[in-house]
């Protein structure tokens, strides 16, 4: 509980809030799970919400609110112990390696977030530095992957 309040409140941070809005707390839930699946109509379905949630505002948070948050709502969990030790016990697994949430790429792959050494693109100063920028899911253990990026990324600042 701590560690996600600590990770929260780094979110409410002034930098952050600069490049960020409408947090949520969230898990791998059915839902998620069911929506994971490489399928056409999920594609299709997760094609045209990523371009909803890039509209307007109030659209956005409507969307987060209706569609997205399960339970509770991020300001629930950072303020109420017992919602957030609930979420917390309901949310938590062990077992799922997250990756290829900020994909590395070329300049003209369009689903490539970070840059070949690490940096992200539009955010001056930022380099994400894990399996978050693996193009795709290996079919192994993260660990030595993970750290071969790191290696990789960090002769890259030393470098200049």
């Amino acid at each position: 509980m701590d560690g996600f309040r600590r990770l929260g409140a780094m979110q409410l941070s002034a930098p952050l809030q600069a490049v960020t809005s409408d947090p949520f707390p969230a898990s791998y839930s059915d839902r998620v799970r069911k929506i994971g699946v490489v399928n056409t109509r999920n594609r299709l379905i997760t094609q045209a919400v990523s371009r909803l949630l890039d509209g307007p505002q109030a659209l956005r948070r409507a969307i987060i609110e209706r569609l997205i948050v399960e339970g509770y709502r991020f300001d629930q969990v950072m303020r109420d112990d017992e919602a957030l030790e609930d979420f917390i016990r309901k949310a938590v697994i062990g077992v799922w390696h997250a990756s290829c949430s900020c994909r590395m790429g070329a300049d003209d792959d369009p689903m490539a977030v970070t840059d070949p050494q690490g940096r992200v693109r539009g955010v001056h100063g930022l380099r994400v530095v894990d399996a978050s920028v693996f193009p795709v899911v290996p079919r192994a253990n993260t660990n030595f992957p993970v750290l071969m990026v790191a290696e990789k990324i960090a002769d890259a600042i030393l470098d200049g």
